[in-house]
């Protein structure tokens, strides 16, 4: 929303003024006002003064020259509205004058309005905000007004606030009814009236749907009238997938999106020319990380030839990074032909809504239906572990046995199909890890469509999570993190059938256990016999294993702190680039070619003059982010760009022997060497290569980074950067290399995940589909039996070559916020989980026990040293509250019974 500018309120300003209370302007106003309060203006002054601020008379009846006499309703004579003049103010908008006199008027009338008043007197809420419309104010632009398909109006006001003893400038917003007839004493206005070109503006549900037969044909544009979209429907068959996102966001394909955006900007009171291209543009740019239109949770149900439609209204806010690129839209549910998108996918644009329960249970009832329609048995269970947070309490899973063949085989198609067939929109069947698939709303956004769940990149969709099971001795072992991770067959089942829906036997039991810990990596010992792609996990080599001095309190930069503290000599293997570049030739992993390794000593100048071309690297084998590192070529180095002679090289090299790389203990006590080898040149550019930075968690692969130095910085700024990082928390110190030569400043290409899709990428991943599954097993191998690592790997030429390794990684990092989220869950199954010792696999029964004969030791205990205090707080609470009764002759009852039971003669 635009900035309202201030030389615009200088006559509504200098008419607050004059008022039951009197106003102090800022003194800036002021003599703004005297600059600009010349003789010809000062007449309207007057009469603006005399009409609109004087002082309230509180009259019933208005009468008025050209408007009907009528009753002012109640709701206009309460709070705030009490000290306006309806009288005069309505005898303004019932005369012709001047449009500078009646913008004067509308805007000291509206500065008495708030959110409360304009809901009681909505009558005059409305004239007032057509009068601003109809006047021409540019005050108007500043306005946010959005029509939802039911016909309301709902506004975002910006105005002075008259009440705070000065005049400024508040915000409210305000709701009209679709339906509002303007009685006496109002204008004979008509509502919504020069809101109506407004309204249309924003209806798209008039847009014509195509079959999916004409995705990406231009002929289609002529039939749509969209003959000038032909570059951006071409850009965008050629930048995204056939699912729509994600898209590479090449310059070009920015541009032509900009230019919709601009048609759209200028066509705020007019219907829109080509809404599939400019729907298109907008969409499209969902893929990229930081967007974040809103759609209500509500979906609305319109008739257009008496044929009804599906319609969302949704908002685009700071569209492209601008803030005048607002845009409320009413977007039928539609496929958008000859685009290849689905307007469906707003649907789960719910930011900070929670997901409507209703939507939640129907898809829920048809994913089981259409399981037993192929004969697949299943169970469903309160709960879903991959949502991660106890607060999805109303949240429930399938458990199905492991069939005997994948999923989509099964159900891919007919799944999808029958949930848009029933609830309308795309909707998408996602293979989370072989135990888990989930199915859910097509995001809104970017999110991959293989490995990650729906909780990444879209925790508002509405999503149910399959987990697969296995049957084993009385138990069923689910194949994916559940608590606990062994479920007693008799809980399960029979199966209750409640509202058509195969239940399990026991819900509050499950509930129950699922507030234990988690216990998850024992779990996959007993499915170990399966034969299933992915199921068995790797032990965590001891030198990764930081569980002694790990709690339920850390989260993911605690446990890198953890990692960088770790004191495992282990971890050399991959701080150290001779012993990590050793270990890869051993395991024939490609590298690039090696021309000398030392840790003997700094001295390379006879090595350089024997290399063949005068291109190649030199940097040590102990330092990190850069330090002493020379890419040459033709005796340039391409890192910081300048002439570096060789003895310049070996200088370097001798000063870095002495240095230390103060992040990690594993890189501080690695033995000081160096290296020389081949460069990996750039595909198109003079420089470093492309480099994927891969980020594995538990020996598969998240994203990689995709990345490349642009160049380095100055000394003073690489120590800064590592000055921020200790005060962030980590171990982190600058290094005297980091002073002498700077750090790199990385350029980021993007995100890629395991599944080769990539958000904010502006260009095609430069690796084919079957090189990069060669990658992704490649970073598989080196991160097995770890619990993170990253590697590092150059891209050029098609191919890859694997570069060095590093074991955490800063907090001042800069990953996208549900890049860090989802790192930390994955993190998270760490905490609790003991691998060895009493039942591995149910390790929750012996934590639970050991605890519960704590507490009860400790409970004894303090019963037992503070006994004489309860029984003397005991005493005196008996005291307190006993009751006893005085009972008439029954006192010589008992005595006399008493005396002939012992042959006594009573007296």
């Amino acid at each position: 929303m635009a900035l309202w500018r201030r030389e615009r309120f200088i006559i509504l300003a200098f008419l607050c003024c004059v008022s039951p209370c009197s106003i102090q302007l800022p003194r800036s106003l002021n003599s703004l006002l005297r600059r600009r309060g010349n003789a010809a203006n000062m007449p309207r002054f007057g009469l603006a003064l005399a009409l609109v601020a004087s002082l309230a008379p509180g009259i019933k009846e208005l009468p008025s020259q050209d408007c009907a006499a009528g009753p002012l309703p109640a709701g206009c004579a309460q709070g705030r509205l009490r000290a306006l003049d309806w009288q005069l103010y309505l005898r303004i908008l019932c005369n012709e004058v001047s449009r500078s006199l009646a913008r004067d008027a509308v805007l000291q009338a509206l500065a008495h309005f708030d959110a409360e008043s304009a809901n009681s007197c909505p009558e005059g809420f409305a004239v007032t905000m057509l009068a601003l419309c109809a006047s021409g104010a540019s005050e108007f632009d500043d306005m946010i007004v959005r029509f939802k398909p039911d016909g309301t109006a709902h506004f975002l006001i910006l105005a002075w606030d008259l009440q705070t003893g000065s005049a400024v400038l508040d915000h409210w917003s305000a709701m009209l009814p679709a339906k509002l007839v303007l009685q006496p004493p109002w204008p004979p206005w008509k509502y919504p009236g020069a809101f109506e070109s407004l309204r249309q503006a924003q209806d798209l549900s008039y847009l014509a749907e195509m079959d999916d037969s004409w995705t990406c044909d231009e002929r289609a544009l002529e039939f749509l009238g969209c003959q000038t979209a032909s570059q951006l429907l071409h850009l965008l068959c050629s930048s995204c997938t056939a699912q729509g996102l994600p898209c590479w966001f090449s310059a070009d394909l920015v541009h032509h999106i900009s230019i919709e955006l601009k048609a759209l900007r200028s066509s705020r009171m007019s219907r829109i020319g080509c809404g599939h291209a400019q729907l298109a543009a907008l969409l499209a740019l969902n893929g990229q990380s930081g967007t974040a239109p809103q759609t209500d949770p509500q979906i609305y149900r319109v008739y257009h030839d008496d044929r009804p439609i599906l319609v969302m209204h949704s908002t685009f806010k700071r569209v492209a990074g601008d803030a005048d690129n607002l845009f409320a839209l009413n977007i039928p549910m539609m496929r958008l032909s000859p685009f290849p998108f689905h307007t469906g996918m707003l649907r789960s644009a719910r930011i900070g809504v929670e997901s409507p329960f209703d939507l939640y249970q129907d898809a829920l009832s048809i994913v089981s239906q259409s399981l037993e329609r192929h004969g697949i048995g299943h169970v469903i269970l309160p709960g879903d572990a991959s949502a991660g947070l106890p607060r999805h309490s109303a949240l429930q899973s399938i458990f199905l046995e492991v069939l005997d063949k994948p999923l989509e085989e099964h159900l891919e198609t007919s799944l999808e199909a029958n949930l848009q067939r029933e609830l309308q929109g795309p909707w998408r069947l996602v293979k989370v890890t072989p135990g888990l698939w989930q199915v859910g709303e097509e995001p809104y956004r970017f999110s991959p469509r293989a490995d990650v769940a729906f909780r990444t990149f879209c925790q508002e969709c509405v999503y149910i999570s399959l987990y697969f099971y296995l049957k084993e001795a009385g138990f069923v072992l689910p194949l994916a993190p559940w608590v606990p991770c062994r479920l007693p067959w008799h809980r399960l089942f029979p199966v209750k059938r409640q509202a058509g829906l195969p239940m399990a036997a026991d819900n509050s039991w499950l509930r129950l256990m699922q507030r234990g810990p988690p216990s998850l990596h024992r779990c996959s010992q007993s499915a170990r016999r399966v034969s299933m792609e992915e199921l068995e996990e790797p032990d965590l080599l001891p030198d990764f294993d930081i569980s002694d001095g790990v709690h339920a309190e850390m989260g993911l930069y605690d446990l890198m702190r953890q990692r960088e503290d770790s004191e495992q000599s282990g971890l050399h293997r991959f701080s150290d680039k001779i012993q990590f570049k050793t270990w890869m030739l051993e395991e024939g992993i490609p590298i690039p070619k090696i021309f000398h390794l030392s840790s003997e000593s700094p001295e390379v100048l006879s090595v350089l003059q024997t290399i063949p071309g005068q291109q190649y690297v030199v940097k040590p084998t102990h330092l990190a982010a850069t330090s002493y590192v020379y890419v040459m070529k033709d005796g340039k180095n391409l890192v910081s760009n300048q002439e570096v002679a060789m003895e310049e090289i070996e200088s370097g090299l001798r000063q870095a022997w002495n240095d230390r790389h103060l992040d990690d203990w594993a890189t501080e006590s690695t033995r000081p060497g160096v290296i020389v080898e081949e460069l990996v040149e750039a595909d198109n550019r003079l420089g470093t290569p492309d480099e994927m930075k891969c980020q594995t968690f538990w020996g598969k692969l998240l994203f990689c980074e995709w990345t490349y130095v642009k160049n380095m910085s100055s000394g003073s700024e690489g120590r800064a950067h590592f000055d921020d990082a200790n005060l962030h928390g980590n171990r982190a110190q600058a290094a005297m290399g980091h002073k002498a030569c700077g750090i790199p400043n990385f350029a980021s290409l993007g995100y890629i995940f395991r599944d080769g899709s990539c958000l904010d990428c502006a260009e095609p991943v430069p690796l084919s589909n079957q090189v990069w599954r060669q990658l992704v097993q490649t970073v598989e191998h080196i991160a097995r039996g770890t619990d993170h690592i990253r590697i590092d790997i150059f891209v050029a030429g098609g191919r890859f070559l694997v570069n060095e390794a590093n074991i955490s990684f800063l907090k001042i990092s800069k990953f996208p916020a549900e890049l860090i989220e989802e790192m930390s869950k994955y993190a998270a199954n760490t905490l609790c989980t003991f691998k060895h010792g009493f039942c591995p696999d149910c390790t929750w029964v012996p934590v639970a026990a050991a605890s519960s004969v704590w507490l009860a030791c400790i409970c004894v205990m303090a019963i037992a040293v503070n006994w004489e205090d309860c029984v003397r707080h005991y005493r005196t609470w008996q005291r307190q509250h006993g009751v006893f009764t005085l009972a008439q002759g029954g006192g010589q009852a008992d005595y006399a019974a008493e005396q002939r039971r012992l042959g006594h003669t009573p007296v």
